[in-house]
């Protein structure tokens, strides 16, 4: 990543036995390139110590916010449709009528893409039937599943895959 010299990425830290990040601090150096059999990037953070909470062995936490908060919705993936290189959505007005709506997409997660634009969280998405819809046209709307909690900010952990059941050791010959 490529900074201008005069911008500095923050970095926050917590020890592992706090629930927020109390040490600010800024990178001062970052790797030219990823290790290739861990996947990580190795980078340096000078952090004022004034109150020597940090010691060496310790474990902490690191987050290093990159770029700015947006707002917008996790939409079902189903639900964009393209137009000419431009995404789009329907929604449905007060008077069940389809509203075509230009979003712009972002990041997608297990099924369900990050949008910005027109939408409010009180919009009605359609999400199946777009071949047979048109602005303008009066619908008569089913609701489906709402999942307004079931998305979280962060991907849940993979289940672990169970190991084999262990079988007795086998004797030498």
């Amino acid at each position: 990543m490529r900074l201008p010299t005069e911008q500095k990425l923050e970095v926050q830290l917590s020890l592992a036995n706090e629930n927020y990040f109390s040490l600010r601090g800024v990178i001062d150096f970052t790797d030219n390139a990823l290790d290739p059999h861990t996947g990580t990037l190795r980078a340096r953070a000078t952090i004022d110590n004034g109150s020597l909470l940090l010691l060496p062995g310790l474990i902490v936490r690191c987050r290093m916010p990159i770029g700015s908060a947006r707002t917008g919705l996790f939409i079902p993936e189903e639900a964009l449709g393209s137009d000419q290189g431009q995404r789009y959505v329907y929604v449905l007005n007060d008077k069940d009528e389809v509203v075509y709506r230009r979003v712009g997409v972002g990041m997608q997660m297990s099924g369900w893409r990050f949008v910005e634009g027109e939408l409010t969280k009180e919009d009605r998405v359609i999400v199946t039937g777009l071949q047979r819809v048109r602005p303008g046209q009066k619908v008569a709307p089913k609701v489906g599943t709402q999942y307004a909690d079931a998305l979280p900010v962060q991907d849940k952990p993979k289940q672990a895959v169970e190991a084999p059941a262990k079988s007795p050791p086998t004797p030498a010959s």
